[in-house]
């Protein structure tokens, strides 16, 4: 019930975000053509900055000004959302800098210094492959920084109803617990079967950890994936390991008798038991992919599983495995 109600809510905002900001006649930013995608969203920014700044002269109170600065910027920031290319992202990101920089208004600094910290932290989790892990480190401390100055310098500006304070705050906690390039926090529980299960017995292996549910499309959606991949992997340096979210033992069970699930899973009791919140899962679906020192070196959260980008995380670190060994 919960779940219809809250999304009832995201689309009613959905539309209102959307009709708000045909009210007031703001360009959407698109992207620019494939050859000079750079100058192009540089051009359409700059644009939708002056019609910006010229419908907050004319916007009649703090409220009204309020709410076209968050239409502006949920448009402003639209290119740095899962899909994004990364000449798409290498332009955008370059344009929330100098909004964070020069922007008169203080409400749209905390949101334009929120969300460039997101993007950092995002950045930092595009795996090995795509980013060695000293560089993947450097935008993880500076995502870090930029959420500490949020937080100290934005915290009583609210997004939505809860303050930025406490946004940063909460991902500034998950950041250094579970980021890109810090030891994975131990996990000691017991799987679906009762049995006990500790998560540094696989040292010195390639480790996938899988938050996932029944009662979870996504996580569903991923299992023929993931069953792929311990096929693959056979007789390599690699395990998998699920960590299950569902608050009855014998719904895991049951998928694991129909030959679904052929990894070892936690049972966490529930989508906000104690292995989630060390964690830092909220949104589930969620993987972690640490190497065989235990340092976790790709996360995919609150996204939707890139499977080739995974697989060619996974096969590095196995591969780092032979040649350390």
């Amino acid at each position: 019930m919960w779940r219809t109600a809250v999304g009832i809510v995201c689309l009613a905002l959905a539309l209102f975000i959307n009709m708000y900001s045909r009210k007031q006649k703001l360009p959407i930013p698109r992207p620019g053509p494939a050859d000079d995608p750079a100058g192009s969203l540089e051009l359409r920014y700059r644009e939708a900055e002056r019609d910006f700044a010229r419908s907050y002269l004319r916007a009649r109170g703090a409220a009204e000004r309020r709410d076209l600065a968050n239409v502006y910027v949920f448009e402003y920031l639209k290119l740095t959302a899962d899909g994004a290319s990364p000449p798409e992202l290498r332009a955008a990101e370059p344009l929330l800098r100098r909004c964070l920089a020069t922007n008169p208004d203080r409400e749209v600094r905390a949101q334009v210094g929120y969300s460039l910290a997101r993007h950092l932290m995002d950045r930092s989790d595009r795996g090995p492959v795509r980013l060695p892990l000293e560089r993947a480190r450097r935008a993880a401390d500076e995502a870090a920084a930029l959420f500490e100055r949020v937080a100290r310098e934005y915290g009583d500006v609210a997004s939505f109803g809860k303050p930025f304070g406490v946004l940063a705050g909460d991902d500034l906690d998950e950041l250094r617990h579970v980021g890109v390039g810090r030891p994975a926090p131990e996990i000691v529980g017991e799987d679906v079967d009762g049995r006990p299960l500790r998560l540094s017995d696989f040292r010195g292996k390639v480790v996938l950890l899988s938050f996932w549910a029944v009662w979870c499309p996504l996580c569903r959606g991923t299992l023929p994936y993931e069953r792929s991949l311990v096929e693959r992997l056979r007789g390599k340096p690699f395990v998998l390991l699920g960590v299950n979210g569902d608050a009855l033992r014998n719904r895991p069970r049951q998928l694991a008798a129909r030959g679904e699930v052929t990894w070892r899973c936690w049972f966490d009791g529930g989508d906000n038991g104690p292995i989630a919140r060390a964690w830092h899962v909220r949104p589930w679906p969620a993987v972690f992919l640490i190497d065989a020192r235990g340092v976790i070196r790709y996360r995919r959260v609150r996204r939707r599983l890139d499977e080739a980008a995974l697989d060619e995380a996974i096969d590095l670190l196995v591969a780092e495995v032979g040649v350390e060994g």
